[in-house]
């Protein structure tokens, strides 16, 4: 079976039933092959804690959904934790990061520091 964590934006996964994209991947997907753990600013610690259940380590794919860095504490985690990220990645697992709004910038703004992925997977 196949375990991935998905990162998504708290009150838009409550505001939307389409943004709650841990529950529609796993109504859609086959059961007996795939487990989707969701996550959000209150419980995305887990990922990076090496003693809990929900250890990064321990799911073979990352789903980070759209939005789910417009939460600042959860963006903080996330770089926090680029180390382990970067491991997961090395060890031959995947990341998928869907759009971000906040990743983009208007002339004059200055964009939101996003280092949760190695240097050469960031966009700049």
């Amino acid at each position: 079976m196949f375990r991935v964590a998905v990162i998504q934006n708290q009150s838009e996964s409550q505001r939307s039933g389409y943004a709650n994209v841990a529950r529609n991947l796993a109504e859609n997907m086959p059961r007996e092959r795939f487990e989707f753990r969701g996550f959000d600013a209150s419980n995305i610690h887990r990922l990076f804690s090496a003693d809990s259940d929900d250890a990064l380590e321990r799911f073979d794919g990352l789903f980070v959904s759209t939005n789910a860095s417009s939460d600042r504490h959860a963006l903080q985690i996330l770089n926090d934790g680029a180390e382990t990220i970067a491991r997961f990645l090395s060890s031959g697992k995947g990341v998928f990061v869907s759009y971000q709004k906040k990743m983009s910038f208007g002339v004059g703004s200055e964009p939101r520091e996003f280092h949760f992925l190695p240097p050469r997977y960031r966009v700049h």
